[in-house]
């Protein structure tokens, strides 16, 4: 008797199980009938910046180049050394802003306070290749911005992948006179941002 009441019990607690899986769905008569599947996504966010050569230069040697200045050459002093086009490649998920800042440049071996960056101008050459790209508080107009020593926006844009933008930095004419011969090293900072 006892078995008989335990197997009533598993078979009346399976057929409650049974019945409760079909009544979990809409047993509504019908045509049509609907399932919402929620999803989920996961956005992250990147930025990537990449110059097409990390040095650029030039030799101050002849009269035209002091009296006039003169644009560093991109790889400069590889040979053969590219144009005056400073090249960069930015990958962005959205938004973004990209700065340049620079420092003074000073003389190998010293002996001279060196060249500021303000004796400096860096343009935004070209940006076509942008979604919704612009130049940014005057360094895309005529000869460019003086060379700031904090950061400062120069170019925005919409996010993309590998978007070439061209860049120019070039030393103000005259700003070679009164200097000791020799090498001026200086950094030049370029940092891509996420707008908030």
């Amino acid at each position: 008797m006892k078995k008989i009441a335990l197997t009533a019990a598993i078979l009346l607690a399976a057929y409650g199980a049974v019945n409760a899986q079909t009544t979990a769905n809409d047993q509504t008569p019908g045509t049509t009938d609907n399932v919402t599947l929620i999803g989920s996504l996961g956005i992250t966010d990147m930025i990537d910046l990449v110059p097409e050569f990390q040095v650029a230069g030039n030799n101050a040697d002849t009269w035209a180049e002091f009296e006039n200045g003169l644009n560093f050459i991109e790889a400069w002093p590889n040979t053969p050394p590219g144009g005056p086009d400073i090249e960069f490649r930015i990958s962005a998920t959205r938004h973004f802003h990209v700065s340049v800042k620079g420092g003074t440049f000073s003389r190998v071996g010293g002996g001279d306070p060196g060249i500021t960056a303000n004796n400096f101008k860096w343009y935004v050459y070209s940006y076509n290749t942008i979604p919704n790209g612009a130049a940014e508080n005057g360094f895309g107009t005529g000869t460019g911005a003086a060379l700031p020593t904090t950061a400062m926006n120069f170019l925005q844009g919409d996010g993309g992948y590998n978007k070439l933008f061209i860049t120019r930095l070039s030393l103000n004419p005259g700003a070679a006179y009164n200097h000791l011969g020799g090498v001026y090293n200086g950094n030049i900072t370029v940092t891509g941002t996420l707008a908030p």
